[in-house]
């Protein structure tokens, strides 16, 4: 008789409040950050390389520019009860929309550093703004190492995401 087992995976989506938006030159300060994607039901038995698990949208008119903090639950573990599986690495990628002139734009594959204790990971635009950011789609992927003997179980992680003025 051959055993089938079934992965679930979770992935949390906390959208933040966001404001009607302003241009750059128009009062209020807008800074948004929402979650626009989730991914569900990964196969954890397997390797999973560079996979997709959110997005999120970030719109910003601040000249003193932003910066992104994501706090993974888990600290990047898949867990399930007392069964977990750690990411190997956990990467940022820009898939659409307009980053404000004068900002750094996210380096394809940008290492995100999953802080151990606290669970977060943050990436800075850096620079000056001269303009807007409109409607950044960002997206990040993880990987995980093969576990062919991992517990059949529904894991989960799940990303707050926070948006901040300044570098």
């Amino acid at each position: 008789m051959q055993k089938s087992i079934g992965f679930g995976f979770l992935f949390v989506l906390i959208p933040s409040i966001t404001d009607s938006w302003a241009t750059w030159s128009d009062p209020p300060i807008i800074n948004s950050i929402q979650a626009v994607y989730g991914r569900v039901n990964l196969d954890l038995g397997s390797q999973g390389i560079n996979q997709p698990v959110t997005m999120f949208l970030v719109n910003s008119n601040d000249p003193a520019g932003f910066h992104l903090n994501f706090t993974f639950a888990n600290k990047g573990k898949f867990i399930s009860g007392s069964s977990e599986l750690s990411i190997t690495s956990v990467v940022l990628n820009a898939v659409s929309g307009t980053l404000g002139a004068g900002l750094t734009p996210i380096s394809t594959n940008y290492a995100l550093t999953v802080d151990g204790t606290t669970g977060i990971a943050t990436w800075s635009a850096g620079g000056s703004p001269t303009g807007a950011t409109i409607n950044y789609l960002i997206s990040i992927s993880v990987n995980w190492s093969d576990q062919p003997s991992i517990v059949a179980g529904f894991y989960k992680e799940g990303v707050l995401p926070e948006i901040y003025s300044g570098p």
